[in-house]
């Protein structure tokens, strides 16, 4: 009846009086085409078109975040109208020059007013200045149908607030992660609490150039959602300054429930305060808006898993979902949390009746292969974060690339200003814009992170940039320095041929550790990163670097898998030391988890590599480790003890066999107390320190070596360096 009424008032040329109607009640369902095309007619029929083109874009909008799906061929038909302004199509033969008039035209006769416009003004309330007051009116989004793990938010959005002045809140979020609907949903839940009205403009400052709203058409948009009827704003009203005037004006003795999607800036908001007392703001952005005074901030975050997987699930049907009660986990957590991203994820189900939970988790193997297939129709994740880049200036891009070429998640200051070759202070600032920006994370103070979707997505305008070799190559560089600066030989004891970084970016071997320590088992990541660049000299040269920290923290399931990835790149890499060096320290490893005859092999291999290169230094290395291997399995000929005398090689062996035997039992000395072979420290790389190493907690049950302070090697090169490891030594 409310349709049919409406339909009667368009086609007698009733227009102001069937838009009153309209917009008065709140849409029955958010996806009624045919109300909103009666919306599109009144408007029209009342000079505004181009309000009528925007209803028409809003519902669109709806339409395909919300269902996935294009509106139907009648609400395209009344747009394809009103674009070429078909007045019979759209008003019927009566309603044609009733009521209707151009922009700036001559205002038509006033119309007999509805009941509802001639009701009194409520107690205590002034008329606005610009006209007669509407009916209350809400024009908020519909509702997502679907809206899961937001119950922390939405209790936070929908606290009582002060009715003594204007309520501000200020939502942001990464793109696609879900704040309009997140507000949407506040706004309705809060919508009987302001009976004056209940205003909803999208700023667009992520849309094409001619869809954007600045705050004077904002404004001229809200003063006729107050005002109501069809009359046009007064041209005098000009000036910002005047329209601010008229919206403060206006709003004095309301009290409104105003939400502003997708802004940018604090000045895009200020303007639009309404200022009657009571009053609530809520404002959604991707940008966090420091200079907006707001009550409350809120960043909504990517779903947690166990959401994802929900919302997931409710998209596509449970139906659907219950054959494949196992599957849905992966395409969630291929999403990354975001909500766009799975409702995009969900259409695609929905279209594609023959794909399964376990197929289109195929195709979303990696995140770029991820990035590709989240896109339907117009909606893109890509698109959207293509938008948020659009809009940084010139230097944060450069930053933003640079760090899509970072070699793990999560950076420090150091990693973005090693790639810039700027001071840390700017490294920081260009960091802390893109945390305001959204694009960028800050888990713990210092700590960054990028998104799995938002760092595929840098990689993009990364690949290709004239820096790119540059910041792989400064980035490789600062963990090389980290490495050797965190280690007993410091950055002086690797040889010449190895990579010259210039001056350590560290003051001292404890800020590098404690910078590779925060690093966690994100260093594995960074010799993978490497390897899979091409980078294979990087490869090997920061697993070597890295070798002594990570024994140092006991942390040998890290220190393995570090060396494993990093021995392919030395045949393939330019610094031909590297395949006996790396041998060597994966012995060292063995040593120190109690795998003597598989350290044995490593040495024996990388001392035939040092003898085929001539390299004296890397066969000091693996002699002595390998006669630190075989003195503890007992293989050295000529002695059966440490002292080096009883016996022979044929004498009886129990000495050496109760030696063997307290190597294999945790918590005692793997070592005898007497003077271990000469060496045995080399074979490790220690020059100057003496270390006793802690298991780490997966390690408990296995073999810890204390070494004991043996006698100084001699100097890495030379022949003295061979013969530090001829066994044991005498009294």
């Amino acid at each position: 009846m409310h349709q049919d009424r409406a339909e009667c008032l368009v086609l007698l040329g009733r227009h102001a009086e069937a838009l009153d109607a309209l917009m008065a009640a709140p849409l029955s369902h958010p996806h009624d085409e045919p109300l909103a095309g009666l919306r599109m007619r009144a408007l029209y029929g009342s000079g505004r078109q181009a309000e009528a083109l925007a209803h028409y874009q809003e519902m669109r909008r709806r339409l395909l975040e919300q269902l996935g799906m294009e509106p139907g061929e009648e609400l395209r038909r009344v747009h394809q109208a009103v674009l070429r302004r078909d007045d019979e199509m759209l008003l019927g033969r009566l309603g044609r020059g009733s009521d209707r008039r151009e922009p700036g035209g001559p205002a038509p006769e006033a119309a007999e007013p509805s009941p509802r416009a001639a009701e009194p003004p409520a107690a205590g309330r002034g008329e606005p200045p610009l006209g007669r007051r509407a009916p209350a009116r809400n024009d908020l989004p519909g509702d997502a149908a679907c809206l899961v793990g937001r119950e922390e938010e939405f209790s936070l959005l929908t606290a009582p607030v002060s009715p003594e002045g204007v309520s501000v809140v200020a939502v942001d979020g990464t793109a696609g992660v879900g704040k309009t609907a997140l507000v949407a949903r506040a706004a309705r839940a809060l919508a009987d609490a302001y009976p004056d009205g209940c205003l909803y403009v999208d700023l667009h400052t992520h849309g094409a150039a001619h869809e954007r709203v600045g705050p004077q058409r904002a404004l001229r948009r809200l003063l006729r959602a107050v005002r109501g009827g069809g009359d046009e704003i007064p041209d005098a009203l000009d000036e910002m300054a005047e329209l601010v005037a008229a919206w403060r004006t206006a709003t004095s003795a309301l009290r409104l429930l105003l939400v502003v999607d997708d802004a940018d800036s604090a000045a895009q908001v200020r303007p639009l305060l309404p200022a009657g007392p009571g009053s609530r703001v809520l404002v959604a952005g991707r940008r966090r808006l420091l200079g907006l005074d707001a009550d409350l901030r809120l960043t909504v975050e990517p779903l947690e898993p166990d959401d994802a997987v929900v919302l997931l699930r409710d998209l596509i049907g449970r139906s659907r979902a219950d054959r494949e009660p196992e599957e849905a986990s992966e395409p969630a957590r291929r999403c990354g949390g975001l909500s766009l991203a799975l409702r995009i994820a969900s259409a695609r189900l929905q279209n594609r009746p023959s794909w399964t939970l376990a197929f289109l988790a195929g195709r979303m193997s990696d995140d770029v292969r991820s990035l590709g297939e989240l896109r339907a129709g117009d909606r893109s994740v890509e698109a959207a974060f293509r938008m948020s880049y659009d809009q940084l200036t010139p230097e944060l891009q450069r930053g933003f690339r640079a760090l899509g070429l970072a070699p793990t998640a999560r950076f420090d200051v150091l990693t973005l200003a090693a790639m810039l070759g700027a001071p840390g202070e700017e490294a920081e600032e260009v960091l802390e814009d893109l945390v305001d920006a959204s694009l960028l994370q800050q888990p713990h103070p210092g700590r960054y992170q990028l998104h799995d979707l938002v760092r595929a997505h840098a990689r993009r305008p990364a690949a290709g940039a004239p820096e790119e070799a540059a910041d792989r190559t400064a980035v490789l560089d600062l963990y090389v320095a980290a490495g050797r600066a965190a280690g007993d030989w410091a950055p002086g004891g690797f040889p010449a041929d190895a990579r010259a970084s210039g001056p350590s970016p560290f003051t001292g071997r404890r800020e590098a550790a404690a910078r590779l320590k925060a690093s966690g088992g994100e260093l594995v990541d960074v010799v993978a990163y490497a390897a899979a660049a091409g980078r294979y000299d990087h490869a090997c040269w920061i697993a070597e670097a890295l070798v002594d920290h990570l024994v140092h923290q006991g942390r040998y399931p890290d220190c393995r898998p570090v060396l494993e990835l990093a021995l392919p790149c030395a045949d393939l890499a330019t610094d031909r030391r590297m395949a006996s060096s790396l041998r060597s320290c994966l012995g060292m490893v063995d040593i120190y988890q109690g795998r003597f005859p598989d350290a044995r092999t490593w040495f024996t291999e990388a001392l035939d590599l040092g003898r085929d290169r001539g390299d004296l230094r890397e066969q000091a290395r693996a002699t002595a480790g390998l006669g630190a291997a075989e003195w503890i399995l007992g293989d050295i000929e000529g002695g059966s003890g440490p002292s080096g005398r009883g016996g022979g090689a044929g004498a009886p062996d129990r000495r050496r066999l109760a030696e063997r035997d307290r190597v294999v039992q945790p918590g005692r000395d793997p070592l005898p107390a007497g003077p271990a072979p000469r060496g045995t420290r080399a074979c490790v790389g220690r020059r100057h320190h003496r270390r006793e190493e802690r298991p780490s907690p997966g390690d408990q049950q296995r073999p810890v070596l204390h070494r004991p302070r043996p006698a100084r090697p001699g100097p890495p090169h030379g022949g003295d360096g061979v013969a530090t490891a001829r066994g044991p030594t005498g009294p």
